[in-house]
């Protein structure tokens, strides 16, 4: 019999923020913050750990069968690779820096639902992320290589988008309206981020957004047919006091 969840319980209340970024899963599962540097560190049966890589002291994670949300930190291309080995991984959260170049790999892990890669120096075709056929929910921080997000106009499946900046840099995308249509989507996070077009109507198209995280990167017009035209969507720009 299938254990229990490691996502399962909470007593707090989450914002639906929160949700759509997985925040409730990752207090759930108990997770805390605490990294280890070799997999003979983690415990046999932990479904829950973090490996940050010193050198080669990655190998063997491979052998972690149990792992079921993974946050590895200092991912190179060999530590991506046997990662990708662990074909049971339902979360996984890259922490920067990510120096591996090739993503293909992730393809290998059909069961993963969310996924995190931040800081990624080398990556520049990031389409590989869309065969992965269980992905609900994409976060993306701090690529060097993404300036457009028309690699993202087939991504049905997710439900949760996050193409952002960093606290320092800025991530310039030249438009949204690659992702009009997104048939799933229901939260969209685009903090520190720079619109080219400064055009918001594409969004009017995603019929179940509910949720728009985003740095002030169009007009206030922009921002009010928006509301107009998705009264329910939640967005911080949408609150005319936030413009003074």
């Amino acid at each position: 019999m299938r254990s229990a969840s490691p996502f399962a319980g909470g007593g707090r209340h989450y914002t639906l923020a929160e949700q759509l970024r997985g925040i409730d899963e990752w207090e759930q599962a108990g997770w805390n913050h605490k990294f280890v540097q070799r997999p003979d560190e983690i415990a046999s049966c932990a479904e829950v750990a973090g490996l940050s890589r010193s050198k080669t002291s990655y190998r063997g994670i491979g052998e972690c069968r149990t792992i079921r949300y993974l946050v590895a930190r200092s991912v190179d291309q060999p530590f991506l690779e046997e990662i990708c080995t662990l074909k049971q991984l339902e979360r996984l959260d890259l922490n920067g820096p990510v120096t591996a170049a090739n993503i293909d790999c992730l393809g290998n892990l059909t069961r993963l639902r969310h996924l995190r890669i931040d800081s990624a120096r080398n990556v520049t075709d990031f389409s590989p992320l869309l065969l992965m056929p269980a992905l609900k929910r994409l976060f993306i921080e701090n690529a060097k290589h993404i300036s457009t997000l028309a690699w993202l106009n087939d991504a049905h499946q997710l439900e949760a988008l996050g193409v952002e900046g960093s606290m320092w840099i800025p991530l310039t995308l030249h438009s949204l309206k690659p992702i009009a249509g997104l048939r799933s989507l229901q939260g969209l996070f685009l903090t520190s981020v720079r619109l080219q077009d400064k055009d918001l109507s594409s969004l009017a198209t995603l019929s179940r957004l509910k949720l728009l995280q985003c740095a002030r990167f169009a007009p206030q017009a922009e921002f009010e047919r928006l509301h107009q035209a998705k009264p329910d969507l939640e967005c911080t720009w949408f609150d005319t006091r936030n413009w003074k």
